[in-house]
């Protein structure tokens, strides 16, 4: 009877043994499995979360970054602040504040007194350059007598009226003259005056002394619309043209106003 009984002991031992080692612990049963993952895949699997780790940390700067520079698309004024400068900075700013408001004050007062003037597409297109004849010697005559400068060369906007000699501003504006003459074997001299309105502008006199001789002369002129200029020949003088346009006159807008 008492073998029987230690006989039977004993196979219960063996049986918990058996299932102790077929059920295990979990966490012996995952300790086996690591040691049994291969070297090479283990440590890929580390660089892999690394990597993974250093890709979440850079995530978040950039995150932080952006949410910095959103602010970037505001005006400066409510960007810049006394409270985000260096105490060097600040003293930099007042230090430059007089003299860039100086400069404003010219900048704008310079600007300001700038005549007003029409924009280009709204300029005119006047230009005008006439020869006198071709029939040799003009004059003299017994009274200064208005030049008809008959030979049309180039007339943009028809500012120049080849019938009375007389060119008259279209509009308000700023504009360039061009007087020649020329004498051609005469002992007579030469002398012709340019007018704005009843004004004399200036004179051009000399004399070919028996030979030939020219005389020129430029004017700027302010014009306003309607205001004429002309050419006169001066009494007891003469001058000479003939198809070489040897006598011109030429003036063309340099900007309205």
């Amino acid at each position: 009877m008492r073998a029987l009984t230690v006989v039977a002991l004993a196979l219960l031992i063996s049986c918990l043994q058996t299932n102790s080692r077929v059920e295990g612990d979990p966490a012996e049963e995952k300790d086996n499995k690591q040691e049994n993952v291969d070297p090479d895949v283990r440590a890929e699997l580390k660089a892999l979360k690394e990597m993974v780790e250093q890709q979440r940390v850079e995530l978040e700067k950039y995150k932080t970054k952006t949410g910095e520079r959103g602010t970037e698309s505001e005006p400066v004024e409510a960007r810049l602040k006394p409270e985000d400068l260096t105490e060097s900075e600040l003293q930099e700013l007042k230090s430059k504040g007089p003299g860039l408001a100086a400069k404003l004050s010219v900048e704008e007062k310079l600007t300001g007194d700038l005549p007003v003037r029409y924009p280009q597409t709204d300029r005119p297109n006047v230009a005008f350059t006439v020869a006198l004849t071709n029939s040799g010697r003009v004059g003299p005559f017994n009274a200064d007598t208005t030049l008809v400068f008959s030979k049309v060369i180039t007339n943009f906007g028809d500012a120049y009226n080849p019938i009375t000699g007389v060119f008259t501003a279209p509009v308000k504006g700023v504009y360039y003259f061009y007087a020649n003459i020329f004498g051609y074997f005469s002992e007579r001299w030469m002398g012709v005056a340019f007018y704005k309105n009843r004004n004399s502008v200036f004179t051009l006199y000399d004399t070919s002394n028996g030979n030939h001789e020219y005389a020129s002369n430029v004017a700027i002129l302010q014009l306003e619309k309607g205001d004429v200029v002309y050419m006169r020949l001066v009494k007891n003088h003469e001058i000479y043209d003939d198809p070489l346009n040897h006598t011109t006159f030429s003036g063309f807008l340099l900007f309205a106003i």
